[in-house]
């Protein structure tokens, strides 16, 4: 319910009777004082002169400045996804005048879902999500669990689009803080869109991993940064129903920094990459992706400079040359130029001289980066090969890398030594700590969300009375494809079902199935092509049993070789540059995915 709360005019002069108010005296950096309100509430009253996507509020003792945000007929303003509004430093050479401990805000959410967070600091807030505290309509809510006072706070909406209708703030005494002098990166990669906590899979679920690094950062907000090195959001079933937009959403609550593009990014061709860059309240980053133009799209940052405390961090994106571990028909015209360790370099001597930063990492969807190769970075954040380690290479520079499916972060702490952020020690984060945390109620609610649009997910499609391997399950599917499109008479000659092992990502416990299991183990979004090809062409096929399943209704030995014999084989193999040589596509499904097939296959119960 929404109601009219007075305004106080800023003011620096006793006379006007605000100490008759619990007027109270504020101290500004040590060199002056003035006299102000305890309790400060900003509404319509207050003018706000408006930009091109933001604007400013300023009184002459308290500037404000508003991004992705915009007058409103019905409020004071709105703030879009990603829209903020945070105090800043009077001038050059002050801080804010007031130091605040709390906040109370007024508000009307407009979009079918959102939160709206809040957060003080010691410093000019850069990084709104990090350490953050969801606020509740009309709640007087403290920066942090002590009530300690800061200088600098924020209003954002992390998901979701409100109307603000006053913002109360409640004001302390300056008191002094304690400088930083450490700095802790968290990194995950590998996702995968592995929404679920599921014990068995060391998967913690996005709501156990908020609520883990939810927990660090608040600790330490001015300390810690959040960043991924990739492949967060193909492979889970609500992820992939939503093409990504709730893995984007939850990092958009967790505080994510940035993300480097992975190859799997491109699963449903760049235009989902585009359209997630709107929604993520975070860059991505691909210094080495280009279009087909030869240049760098502009939904693939560089870099970015993030301030953290006293210090001011770079953090630079790079994918490797993975082109062949996406669809041909997904990649489209882009393309990874295979000079990134130069381009790097450059980037980190430019972050390092112009920038002023005192550390500069590389976040990197690859890995074993040769750091000998590129000068100026600290740390080396990577992913793809979905290995578990910490090493420090001959240069004394710190590479970690995660498990996939949301198991765990890597930790690595860097301290000032003599003025200057130095490499500590690195850790791992493990499944056991961060799956022994509850869920963080905003995570879940943004889950809950998606998946009231989705139940059709959790359907049992059938059941196994043993755990079906990844290999088992290949051989399955090749067999289901085939006969899918055999019995459809597509062809009634078809002899095989083909696909390559990597297209299967999970292994089915025993039990009853779902069909979210069967989505997770097999996430690609595939065609499925009718393919002619001849008995010498299939033989060969049939040799590289070791990158391919192929369900065949003729043996091998008996396959003529001058005979033509017909095939339904999955797009990302007939696709592929060296198997398409060996294939004539006939006919293709756009329209059906493997999974499915599968899924039906099972209620079927020809799995038994």
């Amino acid at each position: 319910m929404k109601r009219q709360l007075s305004f106080f005019v800023f003011v620096v002069f006793l006379a006007l009777g605000l100490s008759a108010c619990g007027a109270k005296t504020f101290s500004s950096s040590g060199t002056s004082s003035f006299s102000g309100p305890k309790e400060v509430t900003l509404n319509k009253n207050s003018l706000i002169s408006w930009t091109e996507g933001g604007g400013v509020y300023s009184d002459g003792t308290l500037r404000c400045e508003l991004t992705k945000a915009a007058s409103s007929e019905s409020g004071w303003f709105s703030l879009n996804q990603g829209g903020l509004f945070k105090n800043v430093t009077m001038s050059a050479s002050a801080l804010p005048s007031r130091y605040w401990y709390a906040i109370s805000v007024d508000f009307e959410k407009t979009s079918e879902d959102g939160y709206l967070t809040t957060r003080g600091s010691s410093f000019e807030i850069d990084s709104p999500e990090n350490g953050a505290y969801e606020i509740e309509d009309d709640v007087k809510l403290p920066f942090s669990p002590d009530e300690s006072s800061f200088p600098y706070f924020s209003l954002y909406s992390c998901v979701g689009t409100f109307v603000i209708d006053s913002i109360t703030l409640y004001g302390a005494e300056k008191k002094e803080s304690e400088q930083p002098d450490f700095l802790d990166f968290y990194t995950i990669n590998d996702t995968h869109g592995a929404a679920d906590y599921i014990a068995s899979k060391y998967q913690a679920g996005i709501s156990r991993l908020s609520s883990f690094i939810l927990n660090q950062e608040r600790a330490n907000p001015d300390n810690t940064m959040l960043l991924s090195s990739g492949d967060m959001w193909q492979g889970g079933a609500l992820s992939n129903e939503t093409y990504g937009e709730l893995m984007v959403n939850w990092m958009n609550i967790a505080g994510f920094e940035s993300m480097a593009v992975g190859n799997h990014e491109f699963d449903w061709t760049a235009d989902y990459i585009a359209r997630n860059s709107t929604i993520a309240n975070f860059p991505f980053l691909g210094i080495n992706i280009l279009d087909g133009n030869n240049t760098r799209p502009a939904w693939a940052q560089p870099s970015l400079v993030v301030q953290r405390g006293r210090y001011k961090i770079g953090v630079i994106g790079a994918i490797g040359q993975l082109e062949s571990s996406i669809a041909t028909s997904s990649l489209g015209d882009y393309r990874f130029a295979s000079n990134f360790p130069s381009l790097v370099s450059a980037e980190a001597t430019r972050l390092r001289v112009k920038e002023g930063c005192d550390l500069v990492v590389l976040s990197l969807h690859d890995s074993s980066f040769d750091t000998s190769l590129c000068q100026n970075i600290d740390a080396v954040f990577e992913g793809h090969t979905h290995q578990d380690y910490e090493t420090i290479d001959s240069y004394g520079i710190p590479h970690v890398q995660c498990y996939a499916n949301g198991s765990e972060f890597q930790k690595v702490h860097f301290e000032e030594v003599d003025g200057k952020l130095k490499f500590v020690s690195y850790s791992r984060e493990d499944f056991s700590l961060v799956s022994a945390v509850s869920e963080e109620p905003m995570t879940q609610g943004i889950y809950d969300y998606y998946y009231a649009q989705h139940p059709e997910i959790n359907e049992v499609v059938g059941h196994t009375d043993a755990l079906i391997s990844e290999t088992d399950l290949a051989s399955i599917s090749a067999k289901a494809l085939c006969e899918y499109y055999r019995n459809d008479n597509w062809n009634s000659d078809m002899s095989a079902g083909i696909l390559n092992w990597g297209g299967v990502r999970q292994t089915i416990p025993a039990g009853d199935i779902t069909y979210a299991e069967i989505y997770a183990a097999l996430p690609f979004d595939n065609d499925n092509v009718l393919c002619s090809l001849t008995g010498s062409n299939f033989q060969k096929i049939c040799s590289y049993s070791s990158y391919l399943a192929v369900y065949s209704t003729v043996a091998s030995a008996d396959i003529d070789n001058s005979k033509t014999y017909y095939a339904m084989i999955i797009s990302f193999v007939s696709d592929y540059d060296y198997y398409s040589s060996l294939l004539t596509p006939i006919k293709r499904d756009t329209t059906v995915r493997l999974r499915d097939i599968v899924a039906n296959y099972f209620k079927a119960g020809k799995n038994v």
